[in-house]
């Protein structure tokens, strides 16, 4: 009900610092919020209309930068394949995955019965993916060009945007780059079901988006920005997942984003607030020693369930333990 005509959602409320008026009518960041709360809401069987899915993909096409450099491709799952046939390989995974535990279980049992000593059992998540082909090679995927263009805070031109924030708001970021990533991925599974043409278009701004995060690579502060660095890395730990994406570009992000961590973790646990001190035009900007450790162990769990993932909730003992909990 929140969603706006532009698609997107927006702050409800003052600015930050104590600025009259609302925030800005369009918001990336607010916009990957819901669409990461709408996502869950699926998952979890709650139906969410594919209008709103489309209307929201659509303020992110028109909005990311209309070129830049090439950037060597490299593969992004999410963009490249279709969901649909993803989440149908998935199926077959998760099939193999029981089969190998009911036999586990199935050889225990007659050990026991034979009154020898049973084999350990081994969880299915910590077993060896049943071996399938390249679904690139499968489907006959070739990767096509990438070019390095990524999203701002707010529309391009910054329509209806206070000239105090106009060039922080439409300068393109790592944080906002990786909100159009998260977007569109969740709205394609959607759009994919309404329109081929519109779903390829999505695909290429993923693509794109990736090659910008490539582009401008570091896990040591926010790309093109002065402040939100572990918001950032928390972005980019959702882009990647959602995605399926283990390297960006030559990076291994996770890999390279915990050692960042892991060596910046202060004494008493936390992550502080090293951007505390940068200023807006109406105040501090920036987060704190709790949102930052909240930003940091939410990258280090990858706490992210990947956009194939769906109709089964995982809890417990894991994927396929007592009552599938």
């Amino acid at each position: 009900s929140k969603q706006t005509k532009l698609g997107v959602w927006r702050y409800p409320f003052q600015l930050p610092g104590g600025g009259r008026g609302q925030g800005p009518s369009e918001d990336a960041s607010n916009t990957q919020y819901a669409m990461l709360a709408l996502h869950c809401a699926r998952q979890v069987g709650i139906r969410v209309p594919d209008s709103v899915f489309v209307r929201a993909a659509q303020w992110f096409l028109i909005n990311q930068e209309p070129d830049g450099p090439e950037v060597k491709p490299f593969r992004v799952p999410a963009a490249d394949l279709s969901i649909r046939k993803l989440k149908k390989m998935e199926k077959q995974i998760l099939q193999e995955m029981k089969k190998r535990w009911e036999e586990q279980v199935r050889r225990w049992k007659e050990a026991k019965r034979k009154g020898e000593e049973p084999p350990k059992l081994e969880p299915p998540r910590k077993t060896k993916v049943i071996e399938m082909d390249d679904p690139y090679e499968r489907l006959g995927k070739e990767l096509g060009k990438m070019k390095a263009r990524g999203w701002s805070y707010v529309n391009r031109e910054g329509r209806n945007v206070p000239d105090v924030a106009k060039a922080d708001w439409t300068r393109v970021t790592g944080s906002m780059t990786t909100s159009g990533i998260i977007a569109l991925t969740i709205c394609k599974e959607a759009i994919e079901r309404k329109s081929r043409s519109l779903a390829k278009k999505v695909s290429k701004a993923i693509r794109d988006g990736m090659a910008w995060l490539a582009h401008n690579w570091t896990v040591e502060r926010n790309p093109n920005a002065q402040c939100w660095h572990l918001y950032y890395l928390y972005g980019v730990e959702r882009a990647g997942v959602l995605t399926l994406t283990e390297k960006i570009g030559e990076h291994q992000w996770y890999k390279e984003g915990v050692e960042y961590l892991l060596r910046t973790q202060q004494p008493n646990g936390s992550w502080n607030g090293e951007q505390e001190n940068v200023r807006w035009a109406t105040g501090p900007l920036g987060l704190g020693p709790v949102e930052n450790t909240c930003f940091a162990i939410l990258f280090l769990k990858r706490a992210t369930v990947p956009i194939i993932k769906r109709d089964v909730i995982v809890t417990g003992t894991g994927l396929l333990g007592p009552k599938n909990k």
